[in-house]
């Protein structure tokens, strides 16, 4: 990797080049990386970044997760039978995500999700909709926490790119 960043680092000035090779990673809460390998797969996936012209698509994480011995491999589920069942969920969960309902609201129309993931008593995702939301205080509480989370994350970028932007 210093390699890399080194040869990143010439186009750079020497300060942010310093801040590059010091890159600290973290798994993100609820993530598949563990803190065990948070710091080997960040630095594997800004390395393949930089190698791609500082741009990165899935097509080549999954190439280079495909090679056994890449940090990247123990990530994905190689078995294509179970791959394929994992994709078909995930193609439903877009499907669920994807219907919205028309409420008027004071006599104006306003779209909102038809279907809501949460988890049931025993711990199992479902979808749910919003009528029964309402009416589950344990869904309220999911909802709110996860709405929370994701002003908490755009709060972090918006606040990283203040602080980075500042001037341009």
């Amino acid at each position: 990797m210093v390699e890399v960043v080194n040869t990143e680092c010439m186009k750079l000035k020497q300060a942010r080049c310093k801040k590059m090779e010091k890159a600290k990673y973290k798994p993100q809460k609820n993530g598949v990386v563990g803190a065990k390998d948070a710091q080997k797969v960040g630095e594997h996936l800004k390395k393949l970044t930089i190698k791609n012209g500082n741009e990165l698509q899935p097509e080549i994480i999954v190439e280079d997760a495909k090679k056994p011995k890449s940090i990247l491999h123990q990530y994905f589920e190689w078995d294509d039978s179970v791959a394929s069942e994992h994709y078909r969920k995930w193609q439903a969960r877009r499907l669920m995500a994807s219907i919205v309902e028309v409420v008027v609201v004071k006599g104006t129309k306003k779209y909102e999700r038809s279907f809501y993931s949460v988890k049931n008593k025993k711990g199992k995702p479902v979808y749910v909709t919003f009528e029964k939301v309402k009416k589950t205080p344990n869904y309220i509480v999911q909802l709110i926490t996860e709405a929370q989370q994701h002003i908490e994350r755009l709060n972090g970028t918006l606040s990283m790119l203040a602080v980075h932007l500042k001037g341009k």
